[in-house]
Order: C-alpha cells, then sequence, then structure tokens
C-alpha cells in the first residue's frame, strides 16, 4: 500500500509541474546596438482584402481570437500581456479598438515569398501579418490569422522600447521614463529582417500530409484517366 501511495504521490507532483509558456525561453535575438538612427522610410501602405476571410480579436487582457468568415474559431490564445501597441503588414499603424481586424484568406508567409528574398523592400512581402507589443515591452508577438500560427520574438533588454519598421529590418529605441519630459532617448538597436527568418518560418502554413500510397490496395480506385 505504501508503494502505491508514493506512486500516486508521484503521479500528482508531476502533473504540478508548471509548463513552459511560448515567450519562455526563446534563443536570444541577434540585436545590434547601434549609435545613428537608420534613415527614415514610412512602411508600404497596407491594401485590406476585398473580401475578409478572417478576423481578430483582441481583448484589453491579452486574449487573441481569430475566427473566420463563418464565425468559427480558428486560433484562440494568449499574449505575454495587455496590448499596447499593433502594427499590421509591413509595419502600419494599426489604431484601437483592435476588437475586429480584417485580413484577407493568403496563407503565404513572407519567408517562402520570392517577394521577400528579391525586393529591395522586404516589407511588401509583409502582407497579412499582425505584429503587437504588449505592456510588458519585453516580447514582440507575430501572428498570421490566416495560417492559425503564432510566434514569439524576444526584444532588447530596456524598460520600454518604441519600434521603427524599415527597409532593412527592424528599429528598437529605448523609451524615456515616463512623466520626464525632454529627455533624449537612450540605446538603439537594429535587427535585419534576415534575422527574423527563424521566427517567419514559425507562421508558414504546416506541410501538407502525404497521400497514401496504393501499394497495400489490390484494386485502386479509377481515378477516370
Amino acid at each position: 500500500m505504501r508503494l502505491v501511495a508514493g506512486f500516486l504521490i508521484a503521479l500528482g507532483l508531476q502533473g504540478q509541474v508548471p509548463r513552459t509558456l511560448p515567450w519562455e525561453k526563446l534563443p536570444r535575438t541577434p540585436w545590434e546596438t547601434r549609435f545613428d538612427a537608420e534613415p527614415d522610410s514610412p512602411p508600404p501602405p497596407s491594401v485590406l482584402p476585398n473580401r475578409t476571410a478572417f478576423r481578430v480579436r483582441i481583448t484589453g487582457d491579452g486574449a487573441l481570437t481569430v475566427l473566420d468568415g463563418r464565425g468559427i474559431i480558428r486560433l484562440k490564445t494568449g499574449l505575454p500581456g495587455r496590448p499596447r501597441t499593433l502594427w499590421r503588414d509591413g509595419g502600419q499603424p494599426l489604431p484601437g479598438p483592435w476588437t475586429s481586424i480584417p485580413f484577407g484568406a493568403s496563407a503565404q508567409g513572407p519567408a517562402l515569398s520570392g517577394e521577400f528574398w528579391n525586393s529591395a523592400d522586404p516589407r511588401t512581402a509583409m502582407t497579412g501579418l499582425l505584429w503587437i507589443l504588449d505592456d510588458g515591452e519585453h516580447t514582440l508577438s507575430l501572428v498570421h490569422p490566416a495560417t492559425g500560427r503564432v510566434a514569439f520574438l524576444p526584444l532588447p533588454e530596456a524598460d520600454g522600447v518604441d519600434l521603427r519598421f524599415l527597409p532593412r529590418g527592424l528599429e528598437a529605441l529605448e523609451r524615456p521614463p515616463e512623466g520626464i519630459e525632454g529627455l533624449r532617448r537612450g540605446r538603439r538597436w537594429f535587427l535585419p529582417w534576415m534575422a527574423l527568418l527563424p521566427s517567419l518560418l514559425r507562421l508558414e502554413p504546416p506541410p501538407a500530409a502525404q497521400r497514401k500510397g496504393t501499394a497495400l490496395q489490390p484494386f485502386p480506385k479509377d481515378t477516370g484517366l
């Protein structure tokens, strides 16, 4: 009886081990420390889809839901914190409220797009993405509503950062403490778009399941050919 009781206690303790959240224990992102700002360049304008295939709803506490055109939930997840700043596509600011953000049906992600690799401005290949900075300000959340995929990008270690989406990559600028007027910005970091490739690949749709062969079917179905 003692052996059985010990075994049950061990199982109970094992079930209490906290699970690692998706944005925890991520590999460090190779942000480059910069002293000079990158030349400013406004992001390409967003072109809203002719037909809305998905809508994203984000609540104030950081709950994110993706619904398809029939209202069926395709993705439901949480953010590392409460949403603070949102951008869509290649860096267009997205003002709130964020209760019904429309997206198209294209499941092509930028990582496998020829435009991402060949264009002088890879931001043009990022149509259909959603970028979320929460109030924790340690992680940038990337969402591809059409694929239902999410990736998390660690930000530079600072109390708060603002982001700029530039032709060559992302720039992070340390924000002055609140309530202090006229204080110059602090540190500055830069991340080339190619350094985001691991995160962008996580947004791609999963590979299609291979069709089963007919080796074990003595009389395969007629294909009509």
